[in-house]
């Protein structure tokens, strides 16, 4: 585990399989939105190249720029990538050299409203879900899931 929300299996052979524990709860497949249920093992091929990344469901990762080292500038622009688990809300908090922000996640079975901030622009959210593609709106708006 990589904090609360990433779960990282690195490949050890050039092509292949290995096998992977997912602890108890939803996860997706960072590269491929794959979903599956926790407290299993599970088979997965991959190339050495590709990194076995796994987001737990309920998860909220903030991207921000790439940068050298994490203090070379603002972390502007943000956007925020969800994973939808269960209906209800969470908070999370974000602190860098400069600020300290605070965002709300409400999901109610059809819609999802990530808000908080405070940012000088609506920062795109997309939103990665059970049995369908990613769907995107902004901070701050009310996201239709179905």
């Amino acid at each position: 585990m990589l904090g609360p929300d990433f779960l990282v299996a690195p490949m050890f052979k050039p092509r292949g399989s290995r096998e992977i524990y997912l602890p108890a709860g939803g996860w997706f497949d960072y590269w491929t939105d794959r979903q599956f249920d926790g407290v299993r093992w599970i088979t997965y091929n991959a190339e050495l190249e590709t990194l076995p990344l796994f987001v737990r469901a309920g998860a909220v990762l903030p991207m921000g720029p790439d940068l050298q080292y994490s203090s070379e500038r603002s972390w502007d622009p943000l956007s925020f990538e969800v994973y939808l688990g269960g209906d209800g809300l969470t908070e999370m908090e974000l602190t860098d050299d400069h600020r300290r922000l605070h965002f709300t996640t409400t999901v109610d079975r059809e819609y999802l409203r990530l808000e908080g901030g405070p940012l000088e622009y609506a920062a795109t959210v997309r939103v990665h879900r059970r049995g369908g593609p990613p769907v995107e709106g902004r901070l701050g708006q009310t996201i239709e899931l179905s």
